[in-house]
């Protein structure tokens, strides 16, 4: 990245709008190295993590769209999660939880990365004004149908033999004898 001739290595290009108000967008050579991205266990770096705070700030309404803004969320993951993967797991459950950045703050992704690991820096979190109670599972579990209750007389099955055979276990085993088989 640092021999990129258009963003000298910063990875962004000051942009005039034509309201007058100046902005930045990504360099060609971030493109390139974002399309390389991919998690896994690769240890976090600035400009991974400041990927993964892009696709955050496009994602949460009101997130922050200035320079200053996502350099601030940049360094806070830095400080949060060691790993790439960490890094984009949190991101990723962030959007899945929130749908504005005033609701999640830097206090709810600390919560989200302390709910499945423990922090690069060791600062634990495990409540946040968006989730008092602690984040809510990311897998719920599976909700199993009720059974639907026996008639009067049963207690195990519908089904007589069944019922008799619980009901009446030392009648209902077949023996060789009774049977006739051997």
């Amino acid at each position: 990245m640092s021999d990129c001739q258009i963003c000298a290595g910063s990875g962004w290009i000051i942009i005039e709008r034509p309201d007058g108000v100046s902005g930045a967008k990504i360099s060609d050579c971030r493109r390139i190295q974002k399309t390389s991205f991919a998690p896994g266990k690769t240890n976090l770096t600035p400009e991974a993590a400041a990927f993964i705070v892009e696709g955050l700030c496009e994602n949460l309404a009101y997130a922050p769209k200035t320079e200053v803004g996502k350099a601030i969320i940049t360094n806070a993951l830095l400080s949060m999660c060691s790993t790439q993967e960490q890094a984009a797991w949190t991101v990723q459950r962030a959007c899945m939880l929130y749908t504005k950045w005033s609701g999640c703050l830097l206090p709810g992704l600390r919560q989200i990365v302390c709910s499945k690991y423990p922090t690069k820096d060791g600062i634990n979190l495990s409540h946040s004004e968006g989730y008092p109670e602690g984040i809510p599972p990311e897998h719920p579990p599976r909700r199993v149908p009720a059974s639907p209750a026996l008639s009067s007389g049963h207690v195990a099955s519908v089904r007589q033999n069944v019922d008799t055979v619980v009901q009446e276990p030392e009648e209902a085993k077949w023996s060789p004898a009774r049977t006739g088989r051997g």
